[in-house]
């Protein structure tokens, strides 16, 4: 099977989860672990079978255990949560030939475990909005710290539309802004209130490495701002993943990124991906509504 075929077999997956039993047996008699998505919330006897397979870890060539570690995080059910949290407590020998530890994997599947060992999702996985194009683009007054360049508007969300009220946000309007030069060289953070209003947060740290453009140049840059649009089902972001859109899972281009919140230091909701058409590469958003900082995070190929 090629990567093509494992693509397509992921794709229908994602579609009909609890219904590929016969097919993931087949797979892993055949040692197909690869992409982990193939395993996606697999019933327990799926489960199980891969568990075995972990029993021969230290015998295992490393891209072996690193495959069956993702597959598993996709599984993502009690039990997977309980051998995670067991391989934190009491890391495995097999452990030392991964370049993280055995639990950070879930975090590719989109959630974490929490102090308690139990799972904390990442993102708003059954929430899915295709993001609108809204007036032109928009830029704050509010500007960086680090290169002068005013705050672009990524996002204007109006909170009294029931679509957006899975965010659990309190307010009447959630404005995601950032420095368009800066968040591709480091992660940015903004304070946001429940009418709108962003400011640059204390807690930014200059980039080591930053290309500032002049600021004079920054018109030259039409940002486009995006408002919630319809919604979505699971199986529509098959395909053309990499686009703007509020809620889902993200569509990573490089390794999973979950920023922490500066100030509660806890791993930090995905919810949403901006899409510049002309440019490379996502925005991903990240929110931290007990503390009220929004995170960005820019990744490209």
């Amino acid at each position: 099977m090629d990567l093509k075929d494992e693509n397509v077999l992921a794709s229908l997956v994602k579609i009909r989860p609890s219904e590929m039993s016969g097919l993931q047996k087949e797979w892993i008699n055949k040692q197909i672990f690869y992409p982990g998505t193939l395993y996606r919330k697999a019933r327990a006897e799926v489960r199980n079978q891969l568990l075995q397979r972990m029993e021969d870890a230290s015998s295992l060539k490393p891209l072996m255990v690193n495959h069956l570690l993702l597959s598993l995080a996709w599984v993502g059910d009690e039990e997977v949560q309980r051998q995670f949290a067991q391989w934190r407590e009491n890391p495995p020998s097999w452990s030392e030939k991964l370049c993280v530890p055995p639990e950070k994997y879930t975090y590719e599947a989109s959630w974490e475990l929490d102090e308690n060992g139990k799972r904390r999702d990442l993102a708003y996985e059954e929430h899915i909005y295709t993001a609108k194009s809204g007036q032109g683009s928009a830029w704050l007054e509010e500007k960086c710290q680090c290169c002068g360049w005013k705050l672009a508007v990524l996002f204007d969300l109006d909170l009294s539309d029931r679509r957006l009220h899975f965010l659990g946000w309190r307010g009447k309007r959630l404005r995601i802004a950032t420095c368009i030069q800066c968040t591709g060289y480091s992660t940015i953070y903004t304070e946001v209130d429940e009418n709108g209003n962003v400011s640059w947060s204390p807690y930014n740290v200059k980039p080591e490495y930053c290309y500032h453009e002049p600021v004079d140049n920054r018109e030259d840059f039409a940002t486009p701002l995006f408002v919630v649009g319809s919604r979505q089902e699971s199986w529509e972001e098959l395909y053309n993943e990499e686009r703007s859109k509020i809620g889902g899972l993200p569509a990573w281009i490089q390794d999973a990124y979950f920023p922490h919140c500066p100030c509660c230091r806890k791993s930090m909701p995905f919810i949403a991906q901006h899409k510049d058409d002309n440019a490379e590469g996502l925005i991903y958003v990240y929110l931290c509504t007990s503390c009220r900082i929004v995170a960005t995070h820019y990744d490209q190929t």
